[in-house]
């Protein structure tokens, strides 16, 4: 049995973690900064080390509090893949932290939860904090600013008219992520980070706080709807002939995921905040994510990623290179992302030799053009790229979809071969890319950029590896 000092520590422990994760509550300013501080030294210590362990680079404060691309690109790059996701997710509850409490020390100051929700801009977020962790406790702030105030029509039945708003707050959350789409797309043409990351987050919490008018329903529904404003978000968008399939679902995991989190934002919001100032903080959600791709389009930096496959070839060099520069028709089945659009590589063609000759490497989406720059005849040959292809095709409705991240966020920079003689007469053979994407978060869609890229790589090299090994035992014989 526990004794009454255990359950004692348990019931404090407990009270400390719904403080900390709560969504009601006063929070004074001692308990903000040290809250604060203390989170914000282990975010920062566990960084450090997983970022010197992993890449020997120095991650300074500057790196740590500026949300620059710049900044942060070395460790990026450095940090394999799997670091790059874990941090995303291991950010998450620091977010949530942060929101919360910033949005009840706003209160207990006098200020309106406002100036809390601005703790989620970067840069301001700063300002923010130190404005909250300074303003004196208002001894009426839960009278005047209605932190656990219930809504006086919160006694109804909360199963009354359940399905008619959950349906309200998912069509007008799906809505409001088409109209965000199209502002972040065709005004401000960014598919950065603040449309893949604050459009689901606010989408979801426009929609759950419909949900919860005119009474409180439960935490869980509220969850619900928020993941649901991103699915009809996500219809909307290819009924209205904005998106395709395949875009849609490479998405899904990183937006469906973010639409829950608003769902909770959205009932916080609908539990915490007075009629008065719902407005005024819906207002500010809302208009969060324009603002923020308007920044982030100012900020954004163009970086060169480069993806490597290899493939060993039981042939000398001299009868790799021939099917190198060009190789006859791809018959093998293909992959299943090709299956589903993405553009595969079907043949190679070449005008001239040597270097200023031009590959044509043809997808099925039309042709690579490809000036050669290198040609080391039989070690390497490289070539920049001058003119592509859309990437894609997407599946759709409609006879002709044509989003505006087909033509320009993943482009092919250049590229090369290179073959390596190795003992017993043998050939390793390396394919190269080098391409941008701007698309943000990249370190989410660098997955399934650099996805594709091997896939394509595979399907060219084992190829030529098929073809050459079956000339080679042709002539052997």
């Amino acid at each position: 049995m526990n004794s009454p000092t255990d359950a004692k520590k348990h019931q404090n422990i407990g009270s400390i973690l719904s403080h900390i994760f709560g969504v009601s509550g006063r929070v004074t300013r001692h308990q903000y900064l040290l809250t604060g501080i203390v989170f914000m030294a282990i975010k920062y210590a566990v960084e450090f080390v997983v970022a010197f362990s992993a890449t020997g680079l120095f991650y300074g404060p500057l790196e740590f509090l500026i949300p620059s691309g710049q900044l942060k690109e070395p460790f990026v790059r450095a940090l394999p893949q799997w670091i790059s996701i874990t941090y995303v997710i291991w950010s998450l509850p620091f977010a949530w932290i942060a929101t919360t409490m910033s949005v009840r020390r706003a209160h207990d100051g006098g200020h309106g939860a406002l100036l809390g929700l601005l703790v989620l801009v970067p840069l301001l977020n700063l300002i923010v904090m130190l404005v909250l962790s300074l303003t004196a406790s208002q001894p009426d702030s839960i009278e005047k600013h209605g932190i656990k105030q219930k809504n006086p029509r919160a006694a109804q039945n909360p199963n009354t008219h359940f399905y008619g708003s959950a349906f309200v707050g998912t069509v007008v959350g799906g809505l409001f992520a088409v109209l965000v789409t199209a502002v972040s797309v065709y005004a401000i043409e960014s598919y950065g980070a603040s449309l893949f990351l604050g459009m689901p987050i606010v989408s979801g919490a426009v929609a759950a706080y419909v949900y919860n008018q005119p009474m409180m329903r439960s935490f869980g529904a509220s969850v619900g709807v928020g993941i649901m404003a991103c699915v009809f978000g996500g219809l909307f968008l290819l009924l209205f002939a904005m998106e395709g399939v395949i875009c849609l679902l490479m998405a899904a995991p990183l937006i469906l995921p973010l639409g829950a989190l608003g769902g909770v934002l959205g009932f916080a919001i609908a539990k915490t905040i007075l009629w008065q100032s719902k407005m005024m903080i819906g207002g500010a959600v809302v208009l969060s994510v324009p603002f923020l791709g308007i920044a982030e389009s100012h900020l954004k930096s163009t970086e060169i990623y480069m993806v490597e496959s290899a493939v060993v070839i039981n042939a000398p060099r001299e009868s790799v290179w021939q099917n190198v520069i060009v190789f006859p028709e791809i018959h093998s089945p293909p992959d299943w992302l090709f299956r589903f659009g993405v553009a595969m590589p079907v043949r190679a063609r070449i005008e001239g030799t040597g270097v200023g000759a031009v590959r044509h490497c043809e997808f099925t989406t039309g042709s690579f053009v490809e000036p050669v720059r290198i040609w080391d005849a039989p070690k390497k040959l490289a070539f920049d790229v001058t003119d592509q292809p859309e990437p894609l095709v997407e599946m759709t409705p409609y006879r002709h979809v044509h989003p505006p991240h087909l033509h320009g966020t993943f482009v092919s920079i250049k590229g090369e071969f290179e073959l390596m003689e190795l003992p017993d007469g043998k050939t390793r053979l390396f394919g190269r890319t080098w391409y941008t994407v701007d698309m943000g978060p990249r370190i989410y869609w660098r997955l399934w950029t650099d996805s594709i890229i091997h896939r394509i790589h595979d399907r060219v090299l084992n190829h030529i590896r098929v073809t050459t090994e079956s000339d080679h035992e042709v002539w052997l014989d």
